[in-house]
């Protein structure tokens, strides 16, 4: 009887404490992720200092399924090769980049020689990079660069961002897209995912993180600041959010 009070007692203790230690453990994942972003933003800048361009998101192969992510990998180049750095510690298991061979491949625009490619389309990433900025299609570009060779939708020149402080870079995207890598407003599948209790954190252009409620992200159509964030002019760009009815995340 005495063992049954023990054992009930450190059972009851257990499920008191198990939600605050789940609650610090994702307290430190979203720290983890803060630095993640930092540590990319310093890649994209170094980047940006010897191009005086920041990379476009993808490149402009003719079957849109097949364009391949060129961001991540031109961003690799500067992490000494880390590419822990590119997932979010709370996202799924499945949106970690690992590095794959394929035989006869090319080095290309960050891809090692022999590396496979990895195709948009597919491959999930637990970051998004704003490459079209508050909606798509504005002329010149308005995000940070969308498609390689493509006229005014290639890689985005450094002097293009007015304020850097105010825009955004990357944020936690909604891996439940088919395009994960990216992020913005223009599209719902695109919004910033709510991974952090309800938030994402965001980069960005200088290097700073913050912890932002997604609801604050997006309302781009009303907003003229938060429009203003997302674009390289930092001015207003009117548009349409396009309900695509991809699944929220999480």
């Amino acid at each position: 009887m005495e063992m049954m009070v023990v054992i009930s007692i450190i059972t009851l203790l257990l499920s008191m404490t198990m939600p605050s230690l789940q609650h610090a453990r994702h307290h430190g994942r979203i720290a983890m992720c803060a630095s993640n972003l930092r540590q990319i933003m310093s890649s994209i800048t170094n980047y940006g200092d010897d191009t005086r361009f920041y990379p476009a998101g993808l490149d402009n192969h003719a079957d849109n399924s097949q364009r391949i992510w060129l961001w991540p990998t031109q961003c690799r180049t500067y992490t000494g090769n880390d590419q822990d750095v590119f997932h979010c510690p709370q996202a799924p298991g499945n949106t970690r980049w690992v590095k794959e061979a394929a035989p006869g491949e090319p080095a290309f625009f960050g891809y090692k020689e022999n590396e496979k490619r990895i195709r948009g389309y597919t491959h999930k990433f637990s970051y998004g990079y704003n490459v079209w900025g508050a909606f798509m299609g504005q002329m010149p570009n308005t995000g940070m660069g969308g498609y390689r060779g493509v006229t005014n939708y290639d890689a985005t020149p450094q002097y293009y961002v007015k304020k850097p402080v105010e825009m955004i870079a990357f944020t936690d995207s909604n891996v439940n897209d088919f395009w994960s890598g990216f992020t913005g407003p223009y599209r719902t599948g695109q919004w910033p995912s709510r991974i952090h209790f309800n938030s994402a954190n965001v980069a960005y252009v200088d290097m700073h993180v913050t912890l932002t409620p997604r609801q604050e992200l997006v309302d781009v159509m009303s907003n003229d600041a938060l429009n203003r964030r997302w674009n390289n002019d930092n001015r207003f760009h009117p548009g349409t959010i396009q309900n695509d009815g991809v699944p929220d995340f999480p």
